[in-house]
């Protein structure tokens, strides 16, 4: 019996069309075990992760819509909010920091104002429009630890990141990734 989609999460037709898109390079059946990647999918093309997606993408995958949202709310580099610019995650794990964040953050800061905090629920409230080209948040390990430390760029991992590297990387620049 498929599950009836809540009209709180109505989605766009280019919303739905991504959904379509995402499931057709499966090329099969979809299993619970392709959520992850299915979410990276959407996120990568519509550059978050609306309510409404994961609702039509838990109808479509015949799972129940808390555990796909679940999923999407447990990993940091998910947004469930529309990024206002250009989207940089930067690791804040022991690791990095022992390797250079904490100046990294701080050189950042200046830079872009306030970062977002992962919460690991969510990622919280969006932070208000601002003037800054760039929405950033520091998040938990990012998998690169002897490359610390160690930022994303609109989806570009940047190994022994820099602020002027960041920067370079957020403005359209070609940096070593």
């Amino acid at each position: 019996m498929p599950i009836e989609p809540n009209p709180a999460h109505a989605t766009t037709e280019p919303d739905r069309s991504a959904v379509d898109r995402a499931l057709a390079r499966l090329g099969a059946e979809p299993r619970r075990a392709d959520l992850v990647p299915l979410l990276h999918a959407l996120q990568e093309d519509l550059g978050w992760l609306p309510t409404g997606v994961l609702q039509q993408l838990a109808d479509k995958m015949h799972l129940p819509f808390p555990d796909v949202w679940g999923v999407a709310t447990f990993y940091a580099m998910f947004r469930l909010d529309r990024p206002h610019g250009v989207v940089v995650h930067v690791c804040d794990d022991v690791p990095c920091r022992l390797r250079g964040a904490e100046a990294l953050l701080r050189d950042l800061e200046a830079r872009y104002g306030e970062p977002r905090r992962f919460g690991g629920e969510a990622h919280g409230a969006p932070i208000a429009e601002r003037a800054s080209p760039v929405d950033w948040e520091t998040v938990p390990c990012l998998g690169q630890c002897d490359h610390a430390p160690v930022a994303v760029v609109d989806g570009r991992l940047h190994r022994e990141a820099t602020a002027e590297g960041i920067a370079a990387a957020a403005s359209g620049g070609d940096v070593d990734a």
